[in-house]
């Protein structure tokens, strides 16, 4: 890697000591990894758009890229994390209590409203695991 790379002028990396320098490569090599994993996941944002039609039952709606950039993907204090968290896990319960529900109100058919908040709340659920994976992708990359 070269002092270019790193966004130095010669005259910044022949004053820098090894520690500094070090520094400026260890953030350079996080924004980089940053970078290839936010591609990776517009990546398959685009693919879900393409195959989700595909493969989704009649009448289901299916997943739609993102109009504007994902405000999950941002960098995050880890409260806010911990905030998400709680949140996903409530949804996560409020989710699993629904499905207890319809499994209990079978005899009924279900109304368009009910299956379009069905939906929108798989959509979220899909989007919150994707999160909890980020998450446990990073934890395990500082162990």
């Amino acid at each position: 890697m070269s002092a270019s790379e790193l966004g130095l002028s010669p005259a910044d990396f022949l004053e820098m000591t090894p520690l500094e320098l070090a520094a400026y490569s260890d953030g350079y090599q996080r924004r980089t990894n940053r970078e290839a994993w936010l591609h990776g996941i517009y990546t398959m944002y685009a693919v879900m758009s393409i195959v989700s039609p595909i493969l989704s039952k009649p009448g289901q709606r299916a997943f739609q890229y993102p109009d504007k950039p994902d405000r999950e993907l941002a960098p995050r204090l880890p409260a806010e994390v911990e905030a998400d968290i709680k949140r996903q896990r409530q949804q996560m319960r409020d989710y699993l209590d629904g499905v207890v529900r319809s499994y209990k109100e079978r005899g009924r058919p279900e109304t368009e409203a009910e299956k379009t908040a069905r939906e929108d709340k798989e959509v979220l659920m899909a989007r919150a695991y994707m999160q909890q994976i980020s998450i446990v992708g990073k934890n395990r990359g500082k162990n």
